[in-house]
């Protein structure tokens, strides 16, 4: 033993150094990965993968082991294939978020519901998003507050045509005016089926009679024959 401590002991006091004691986290991005943890004072992003970040403002870096990687403009760097800490040093003031929209189907019946989803990228605190719908009755709008970067709104579908939904992230501190794409979905109303007509109880009776007494006249016939 050369008394070395072993890469593990630096990561995992570095992880500790870095988000012990956060208030808040959310992950903001899959591909790549960035974990945010908020602070009284700051925010920790904790990143991996490869690639730009949906990030802005100046930060110093820390690499995985606890080396002082410098300062960066987010905006601009770019990883790659390694686990960096981000600590903002000075934090943009607002920022033009990209929102993403999506929707349950495109094709609904009249009574049904469709699920809007997505979220708005780089979330930088609480937003106000504004859901746009036009329906053949007319334009309607839902506002959403945010907490996070995720949302999603059941729309009841009350008339058959054409709606199209937009997502709209109002004007804040923190961001500037964005909008997400249109989409659009068809509502038509079930074709009512015909009920079959009930065959009509009497003459399920009548049958029974019948049938019965057709019997019954069988077995009497068929006794006389064997008297005789």
């Amino acid at each position: 033993m050369d008394g070395r401590r072993k890469p593990a002991f630096h990561a995992y006091k570095t992880l500790i150094e870095m988000i012990d004691g956060f208030i808040e986290a959310d992950i903001i991005s899959k591909n790549p990965f960035v974990a945010e943890f908020r602070f009284k004072d700051k925010i920790v992003y904790v990143v991996w993968g490869r690639g730009r970040l949906p990030l802005e403002g100046t930060a110093q870096l820390i690499g995985m082991y606890g080396k002082d990687l410098g300062r960066a403009d987010l905006s601009k760097y770019e990883l790659k294939d390694e686990l960096v800490y981000i600590k903002l040093v000075k934090p943009a003031l607002k920022v033009s978020p990209k929102i993403s929209i999506s929707i349950s189907k495109t094709k609904a019946y009249v009574g049904e519901k469709i699920i809007v989803s997505g979220s708005i990228t780089p979330f930088k605190g609480p937003a106000k998003l504004l859901l746009i719908i036009n329906s053949p009755k007319g334009t309607f709008t839902k506002r959403i507050d945010l907490n996070k970067s995720q949302y999603n709104y059941a729309i009841e579908v009350d008339a058959e045509g054409e709606w199209s939904i937009q997502a709209r992230v109002e004007e804040n501190k923190l961001y500037y005016p964005s909008s997400s794409d249109t989409l659009t979905f068809t509502a038509e109303k079930k074709e009512a089926t015909t009920p079959r007509e009930a065959f009509p109880i009497q003459y399920i009776i009548v049958s029974i009679i019948v049938v019965v007494a057709l019997a019954i006249g069988a077995i009497g016939y068929s006794i006389k024959k064997k008297r005789e």
